[in-house]
């Protein structure tokens, strides 16, 4: 099969078909993009209600609750994961090493919609689409 050919009629064994309808195409591909979007869309908010102790580090999402709740309970900037005392932590309980913007995010949430495990849970979520 030459250039031309394959041109003309595509892939050896679809030689004999008639080619589909532009229009038929454009419905197929666009629910191919449907289908896909669809599935990341699933997969986005996977084990969403699990436990928060369930799977590798899967503790992170409530000790990152917790450290927002620390720091609005003592009005401090810093991430303090497990610090459960009555007085506020010193420095060197802070945790420094990541992610700030979403302890800053639920520091803020939990300020607007209260103390719940949604709030907690829905904004990593959010996080998985940005």
């Amino acid at each position: 099969m030459n250039r031309q050919q394959f041109e003309r009629y595509g892939w050896p064994f679809l030689a004999g078909l008639p080619k589909p309808p532009e229009r038929l195409m454009r419905y197929l591909y666009w629910g191919a993009v449907g289908l896909v979007t669809f599935v990341w869309f699933l997969g986005c908010f996977h084990g969403i209600a699990n436990f928060w102790q369930w799977g590798h580090d899967g503790f992170n999402g409530a000790a990152f609750a917790h450290a927002a709740r620390n720091s609005i309970r003592f009005g401090i900037a810093g991430q303090v994961q497990y610090y459960m005392g009555l007085e506020a932590p010193g420095v060197e309980m802070v945790y420094t090493h990541h992610p700030m913007m979403l302890h800053f995010h639920l520091m803020t949430l939990f300020r607007l919609f209260g103390y719940s495990e949604w709030v907690a849970r829905l904004t990593p979520a959010v996080y998985s689409f940005l």
